[in-house]
């Protein structure tokens, strides 16, 4: 059960760095502000602009229980 819940904590830890990374990454890759955004720093810059800092964390619960529910158990066997 250690193992369990530290590799769990591990995952929410680690999403904290990587859910704001893929949200800046999808609005790039979908040009999502268009030829404003010309780095990955204005696409933030926009980000924050436009949702504030919730909007990098958009999908952080889901992506929780991805790890946790998912990726784990099925990595672990």
């Amino acid at each position: 059960m250690n193992h369990v819940l530290a590799s769990s904590a591990g995952e929410c830890v680690a999403c904290l760095v990587r859910v704001p990374t893929e949200v800046v990454k999808s609005r790039m890759q979908t040009s999502a502000y268009g030829a404003a955004a010309r780095s990955s720093l204005d696409a933030l810059r926009y980000v924050l602009r436009d949702g504030g800092l919730s909007a990098l964390y958009q999908g952080f619960g889901i992506t929780i229980m991805r790890e946790v529910c998912l990726y784990w158990p099925t990595s672990e066997a």
